[in-house]
């Protein structure tokens, strides 16, 4: 839980800085234009200084980007943070879920060496991942047949991996859905754009309003890019832990059913 909570402060934090940096950008262009000028050196810095001002004058801070997007940037806005809210959760899901199974299963070796099964099995619950589970399913089914155990083992696996793949297709869809919204923030700026153009009769086209399209579609693209890219990565990685955690099970109850079947004595513990 403390994991959790400092890897949300963290991403806040991150994101405070981020506004406030491009919150003062406008503010700092304006200061750096105000330089006095004295002499003929300091009159050409002057100029150079304002010519700079001048081309950055069009920055604008996050909230006047966010308002010149349009309505989508609302929808655009909900899907980062469902997507941030489901990241997290996983990551912190996956973390807690891992575990250096090999070790894990050299302790049951020795433990079920001295003849101590329900020990070998409470140092399964002692990892709470889903190796751990599969595994103590080997044990509780040990004194069956291989074909029973390997079918407990399955029906094991099944349960797991779904607890796994949790949330993920609702990742994948957001990823997708946030490129869509992008272009149809697109669209909608293009149809204020040309149905400027086609309103006008005297054949001067308000800037302003063909500005304000533009900005529209652009915007809206760029932030669903934001929104979908890192978003698309993190489901990248999570299917691929997904799938260690799936061999992992599958490699580790296959080397527990094999000891089984070959070690040199039967028993429970006393």
């Amino acid at each position: 839980m403390n994991r959790l909570i400092a890897i949300s402060s963290k991403f806040i934090l991150a994101s405070i800085i981020f506004l406030i940096f491009f919150s003062i950008m406008p503010a700092f262009s304006q200061e750096t234009s105000s330089v006095p000028a004295g002499s003929e050196n300091k009159n050409t810095s002057a100029e150079s200084a304002s010519s700079i001002s001048d081309a950055s004058a069009g920055a604008e801070s996050i909230g006047e980007y966010y308002t010149r997007g349009g309505f989508v940037m609302h929808f655009i806005l909900f899907s980062s943070v469902v997507a941030a809210a489901i990241s997290i959760e996983r990551l912190y899901h996956f973390r807690r879920a891992k575990t250096d199974h090999r070790r894990l299963l050299a302790d049951i070796k020795t433990l079920l060496a001295d003849e101590l099964v329900y020990k070998a099995m409470a140092r399964c619950d002692e990892d709470k991942g889903p190796v751990a589970h599969v595994l103590k399913t080997v044990l509780k089914n040990m004194d069956k047949d291989s074909e029973t155990i390997r079918d407990a083992v399955d029906v094991a696996g099944l349960e797991e991996i779904p607890r796994l793949e949790r949330h993920l297709y609702a990742l994948a869809t957001i990823a997708n859905v946030a490129t869509l919204l992008g272009l149809l923030g697109t669209i909608l700026g293009m149809i204020v754009t040309f149905s400027a153009i086609a309103a006008t009769t005297t054949g001067v086209v308000n800037v302003h309003v063909l500005s304000n399209g533009i900005w529209q579609a652009m915007l809206t693209t760029a932030f669903g890019l934001m929104v979908a890219i890192p978003t698309t990565l993190v489901h990248a990685y999570l299917n691929n832990e997904v799938k260690k955690f799936s061999i992992a099970m599958e490699h580790s109850s296959a080397e527990l059913v094999h000891y089984l079947q070959h070690r040199p004595g039967q028993g429970n513990e006393i």
